[in-house]
């Protein structure tokens, strides 16, 4: 059963306009290389333990670095730690006033695991915030000294979540493997990175079509459209499945929303080796990206190794990676003696702008960033030109701050994006219910094309 794209084209108070190329954009010096492979190009030669093969093409390529110093300042920022509580409730600006300001970077690498805890009761539990696998551990009844089982699929996914770099993660208990449709209702995610190891375990392929339709909704709700699926298939695929002319469940599930990976990693406990999905150690190398490069990085390449992974459970040749690249399945690899994540794609089909995670992504910063820095004007008086400028200053200051870090195309700011609010995206109708349209455009740095978004900000709904 085919899963629909998951991405609607008018989402509540975001209009996405993509792929206009309206604005004149330096191009990369690699655009013949965006559609030669998967996701990462690297002009450097290496080992491939797969095949001997020299040459090793991921797709997007790992752009540039940015500014050492500014990367130095990001790495230095204090984490603290979370502790083990219940989930927030969503913050309403006219309770919690936001102050005016300048709009800061949302977050969005928190894991966000859904799945039965080892020994787990089946009883109604809430959701918990965890900063590391020991705490997880001590909140579910779990000795963090005992090996864990190769069954206990959430704990191996919570674990090398934490060990390839992840610092926070909610944690969804439910009461199987596989969530139910009643279980997913009242589940409220914030933006982040969604793993559900249960769902790559199912055998039955009704089963699984339905557990992935469920999926499917929990990804269409509005307020999950920052929340980013990180996927795995089932431990025995192979390359005869993934190249499949009829594919089956998850391989006909699609959206930009969506990121699959393979093959399965081999982990050693207890001097034996066991099979293990990747996805909880992709999203930990998400977030270890993030805070080392930026959002706008692709997370695969040679700096993607996975930690705590002895080797992969099958070996992926760079003939095969092709075929992967086809089913949009972004490969694992050992290259240089060390596995690391070699596709950085999505599942957006038919591929458009989408198609890459670090355009996806940087798409979700801006927007989340946007949205909850600009609450202030919920308190704000609606006179117009004033509250515009105020309004153009700040998401110019903040797209500013992204071009400074590389995350943009151009040499100038201006080639790099462009902030509108005045009579052009406001209507009177629009003042008239009391919003302000933001127009804004952004050059990421692939592929070289602009991408539009037209934000409407509440003004003065709390006066």
């Amino acid at each position: 059963m085919s899963t629909p794209a998951l991405r609607k084209p008018l989402l509540a108070s975001v209009i996405f306009i993509m792929a206009l190329g309206t604005a004149a954009c330096p191009a990369t010096p690699d655009d013949d290389l965006i559609d030669a492979g998967e996701d990462v190009v690297e002009d450097i030669s290496h080992d491939d333990t797969s095949d001997g093969d020299a040459s090793h093409d991921t797709g997007e390529e790992l752009d540039a670095e940015p500014d050492a110093e500014l990367d130095a300042e990001r790495d230095a920022e204090p984490h603290t730690d979370a502790d083990v509580i219940e989930e927030p409730e969503p913050v309403d600006p006219c309770e919690d006033p936001v102050p005016a300001d300048a709009i800061e970077a949302v977050d969005l690498s928190t894991g966000l695991f859904i799945g039965q805890p080892s020994g787990f009761d089946g009883a109604s539990a809430p959701s918990v915030l965890v900063d590391s696998f020991e705490e997880y551990a001590q909140h579910f009844g779990i000795d963090p000294d005992d090996t864990l089982d190769e069954d206990d699929a959430l704990e191996w996914s919570v674990s090398l979540f934490f060990e390839n770099g992840g610092e926070e993660a909610w944690i969804y208990p439910t009461e199987a493997d596989v969530p139910t449709q009643m279980e997913l209702a009242g589940v409220d995610l914030p933006p982040g990175l969604l793993v559900i190891p249960g769902l790559s375990t199912i055998a039955d392929e009704a089963d699984r079509s339905d557990a992935f339709d469920l999926l499917g909704g929990l990804l269409e709700r509005d307020e999950h459209r920052h929340v980013f699926f990180v996927g795995e298939l089932p431990q025995s695929w192979s390359i005869a499945e993934i190249g499949d002319t009829e594919p089956k469940v998850p391989l006909d599930f699609y959206g930009n929303q969506v990121a699959i990976y393979h093959p399965w990693l081999q982990i050693t406990a207890d001097d034996q080796s066991i099979a293990v999905g990747p996805a909880g150690a992709v999203a930990g190398i998400f977030a270890r990206t993030d805070r080392s490069r930026g959002e706008w990085k692709a997370p695969a390449g040679l700096d993607a190794e996975l930690e705590g992974v002895e080797s992969l459970d099958q070996d992926v040749s760079a003939s095969e990676q092709e075929i992967y690249v086809e089913g949009f399945v972004n490969a694992l690899r050992v290259l240089d003696e060390e596995p690391v994540i070699w596709g950085a794609r999505t599942r957006e089909n038919p591929a458009g702008e989408g198609q890459y995670i670090s355009v996806r992504r940087l798409t979700s910063l801006i927007e989340t960033s946007v949205l909850q820095g600009t609450h202030f004007a919920a308190w704000e008086p609606y006179e117009e030109e004033d509250l515009w400028d105020t309004l153009a200053d700040k998401v110019e200051s903040f797209l500013d701050g992204l071009f400074l870090q590389g995350a943009l195309q151009g040499t100038t700011a201006s080639e790099a994006y462009f902030v509108r609010v005045d009579e052009t995206t406001t209507s009177v109708a629009d003042i008239n219910r009391g919003v302000a349209v933001v127009e804004l455009g952004f050059a990421p740095l692939r592929p070289a094309e602009f991408h539009i978004l037209r934000i409407e900000i509440p003004v003065a709904t709390c006066l």
